[in-house]
């Protein structure tokens, strides 16, 4: 034993190599690396982990990078090949990127064109204020214009001018409100305006057709001119 311990040494000084070379023992005299230790023994030198009782014994890659067998025998696949990705790596590696909640990209021509309808469509209320605010007159210019006669529902054409107006105004901000929420989430807002357009058309010629068919005169206008054509 103090000779091959001796070698060792002289070994080991000779070559200036720290690594212990093959058959060398410690002080209990046990051998920790080298072709007679085994598997396990050389695997508990290198660091490993040993295998728990029943569990299959662990591959050990040797300086080549072979795996060594309990048994003894090599094999030629190298021990730090990287090991295939499980089956439901993809879908977990994904599934960050589904629930991102990433939004498209604002389209810049469709922002241009929905603001601009937006803006025409305000002008257009505001215009058209003074008009509903007397509307009684805004009829008026109209049967002087057909030769109907003189209006005779101020009070209801007043009521009516104020409705008016109020609903455009509800209608031009759910247009607005609606457009800006689709824009915001990447997707066209040009056709929001112009549904709000048509909904405050309809609701204008119902407020115009209440305020004239209360109108006694216009009434009897309708009477004389079927009257007459019959």
């Amino acid at each position: 034993m103090s000779g091959t311990a001796g070698e060792n040494s002289m070994d080991e000084t000779a070559t200036g190599d720290s690594v212990p070379r093959p058959g060398y023992r410690d002080s209990a005299g046990r051998p920790a690396y080298g072709e007679r230790a085994t598997p396990e023994e050389q695997a508990k030198a290198r660091g490993f982990a040993a295998p728990a009782a029943g569990e299959p014994s662990a591959v050990i890659p040797d300086a080549t990078g072979s795996r060594v067998t309990p048994d003894g025998s090599r094999d030629s696949v190298p021990a730090w090949s990287v090991p295939a990705w499980p089956a439901s790596a993809p879908a977990s590696a994904a599934a960050p990127r589904a629930e991102s909640g990433q939004q498209p990209a604002p389209r810049k021509a469709d922002r241009i064109v929905t603001i601009v309808l937006l803006s025409l469509g305000l002008l257009n209320v505001l215009w058209g204020i003074p008009g509903f605010l007397s509307l009684a007159n805004t009829l008026q210019l109209a049967y002087d214009q057909m030769g109907v006669g003189q209006y005779g529902a101020a009070g209801l054409a007043g009521t009516m001018g104020v409705v008016a107006i109020v609903s455009q105004l509800v209608i031009w901000a759910a247009t607005a409100w609606g457009s800006l929420q689709r824009m915001k989430r990447g997707r066209l807002a040009w056709w929001v305006p112009l549904v709000g357009a048509a909904v405050a058309f309809i609701v204008v010629a119902v407020v115009f057709t209440i305020a004239i068919l209360a109108d006694p005169t216009f009434m009897a206008y309708v009477d004389s001119q079927v009257a007459v054509q019959g």
